[in-house]
């Protein structure tokens, strides 16, 4: 049986439509109507626009945390666990037959399927989780950024075998769902190939300096997204790679077709090939070719895509606060219709922790905080202006398509280096202290297609409803103060960096520089297009990116945990202050009329978390 959940067969229309109030989303559903029952969409080509800017697979380096990776690379590498789009953690059947949780002594055991292998028919082994382990733990040569993993002190792994166990860290392990998400596990033998060796862990292990360093380049550069690296990018899930075209004729960027993985074990994907896109594919030519599908970006959309009404289309809701939960607000029929049944009882499909739940007032300290694996639709926002989905429907040319939009559970935020001018306390608060929150929101918000609140906080995100509970953190932390930042700050220059071909992120480093002048800081914009972390190591001070709580802090717990635990987190988190929070992440979803069985979510991976699902309809 498979072990993916699968999304009801069912029109997105039907999906949409079990919500009410401000949250209905009517424009996806009134793009279902009569009037376009004559196109004929069968012999069309399938584009899908994803947030990422196509540059690598491997989702756990620095250029993949960067570029999104996670969003091409969630069905060709799926995770341990499977994110649900109402918040549930799903055992990857399909991968493994087992996760026993945590023991007395911090290790949990994985064991393989035994019929997990790599679309080139070599087996998933122990190797493939020991080296993403391994990248991590030597990140200096490697480049990962997949800071999760260091609650790890170890992998047990013999060479070849299909189980491991994961050692944690005293005062660790409560998190170890979040361990190897989806993009993060890359084929060892292909690196083992390359390496010239037999026993890659065995190699790593003997912690020989030249084969570490071989092994770091070799990690970073086998999986960028080149025609010459195609053979490889070998997959593990239900789609593999089929194609990648630097300059694709219709948008003049790169694109990547996926095919059905010819060595897939589980239920087959439903479209033969999808066509990637990266974000700044141009959404008109794409439409105007017929071949759009889907798009799930962090970008304004174009003129022609804006929210503007059409027939049978409901009014979009203006911003609002929300008093219900966005677990109250989800229909059982946007859930997976199945989920795969556990085979170790240590490891339930849909723990007590890890349910959504009421929102609770902040005075119920000791109650369970909610899961901020919440997904679809986590719209409420409870603070600053707060927001709700807005929904409309769409018409290009003949084409027909449903819209909508939400805020990501990222938090687009500043990543200070360990080293320089940012290594002090001092200077880190300096900076939080020049930044004009509000600005840099409003700056953000001008390039999206929806308002976007600022945000103070590291662990709670947007579409959590355990917001109200923790808000007291918010309002002690990041505010505005001159005096205090131009004290601290002494004059000095924080060199910035960013994906310079992100217009959205443009916009917030321009709000950020115009912000501490005032302060005396001098922000110097060192951005490059395509730049990642990597550029804290020497060319600038801090970086701008979008940052997955569930996976990117190295935090004990907090997932689960109690709101007491989750403020004492967001209170350590400001001592240590590994980021600053700027606000939340917009996201924009279009859907082409002719595409049923898409929901989305606002984890990491966006929608394409169930993209082996989506169904092309025959009429």
């Amino acid at each position: 049986m498979p072990s993916l959940p699968r999304s009801p067969r069912v029109r997105v229309r039907k999906i949409m439509t079990a919500f009410s109030g401000a949250l209905l989303v009517t424009g996806l559903a009134a793009c279902d109507t009569n009037d376009d029952a004559g196109d004929d969409h069968t012999n069309a080509g399938f584009a899908y626009v994803s947030g990422s800017t196509l540059t690598t697979v491997n989702g756990a380096s620095s250029q993949g945390q960067a570029s999104d990776a996670a969003r091409l690379s969630v069905r060709l590498y799926p995770g341990a666990f499977i994110d649900g789009p109402n918040g549930q953690a799903f055992v990857n059947n399909d991968l493994f037959t087992s996760i026993q949780a945590p023991d007395e002594n911090r290790s949990a055991e994985y064991v393989i399927n035994p019929r997990a292998q790599y679309s080139d028919g070599k087996p998933v082994t122990c190797d493939d989780f020991y080296l993403a382990w391994f990248a991590q733990h030597k990140k200096e040569y490697f480049d990962s950024d997949n800071p999760l993993l260091e609650q790890v002190e170890s992998v047990t792994c013999r060479h070849n075998e299909k189980k491991f166990r994961v050692n944690f860290a005293r005062g660790y392990g409560s998190r170890y769902q979040n361990l190897f998400p989806a993009g993060s596990v890359m084929p060892s033998q292909i690196i083992a190939s390359h390496a010239g060796v037999d026993d890659l862990t065995g190699a790593l292990e003997s912690a020989d300096y030249q084969i570490v360093k071989k092994v770091g380049d070799l990690w970073k550069k086998s999986f960028l997204l080149k025609e010459d690296n195609l053979k490889n990018i070998v997959s593990t899930g239900p789609y593999s790679v089929k194609s990648i075209m630097d300059k694709d004729p219709t948008t003049h960027t790169r694109s990547v077709t996926l095919q059905k993985n010819p060595h897939w074990w589980g239920d087959p994907a439903e479209i033969d090939d999808i066509v990637v896109y990266p974000r700044s594919a141009s959404l008109s030519d794409l439409a105007h070719h017929k071949s759009l599908r889907v798009v799930d970006n962090d970008q304004a959309l174009p003129s022609e895509f804006r929210l503007s009404q059409g027939k049978g289309s409901a009014e979009p809701s203006e911003p609002s606060p929300s008093t219900t939960s966005p677990a109250s607000e989800t229909s059982s029929s946007a859930a997976p219709s199945s989920s795969p049944t556990p085979t170790s009882s240590a490891v339930p499909t849909s723990s007590a922790s890890n349910a959504p739940s009421e929102a609770m007032p902040s005075s119920e300290a000791n109650k369970p905080a909610t899961n901020d694996n919440e997904g679809f639709p986590a719209f409420s926002v409870p603070h600053e202006g707060g927001s709700s989905a807005s929904a409309s429907r769409l018409t290009v040319d003949s084409e027909k398509y449903g819209a909508m939009t939400m805020l990501s559970r990222r938090i687009d935020s500043l990543i200070p280096a360990d080293h320089g001018v940012m290594a002090s306390k001092r200077m880190r608060q300096a900076v939080s202290q020049c930044i004009v929150w509000a600005a840099v929101a409003e700056a953000s918000s001008a390039h999206s297609s929806i308002k976007v609140p600022a945000y103070k906080l590291r662990l709670t995100p947007a579409t959590s409803s355990s917001f109200d509970a923790v808000s007291d953190v918010a309002l002690k932390h990041g505010n505005h103060d001159t005096a205090a930042a131009r004290k601290a700050a002494k004059g000095s220059t924080v060199r910035l960096s960013y994906d310079r071909a992100n217009d959205r992120y443009a916009a917030m480093a321009n709000a950020i520089r115009e912000s501490c002048q005032e302060s005396g800081i001098t922000v110097d914009d060192v951005s490059t297009d395509h730049a990642d972390s990597t550029a804290l190591t020497d060319r600038a001070d801090i970086f701008l990116q979008a940052v997955d709580p569930t996976t990117y802090f190295s935090t004990s717990t907090f997932v689960g945990g109690t709101i007491d635990e989750r403020r004492q987190a967001e209170e350590e988190l400001w001592d240590s202050m590994p980021t600053i929070p700027l606000s939340a992440e917009p996201r924009a979803v279009v859907v082409h009329n002719a595409v049923s069985n898409l929901v989305p979510s606002t984890s990491n991976v966006g929608v394409g978390w169930n993209m082996d699902r989506w169904k092309k309809d025959q009429n």
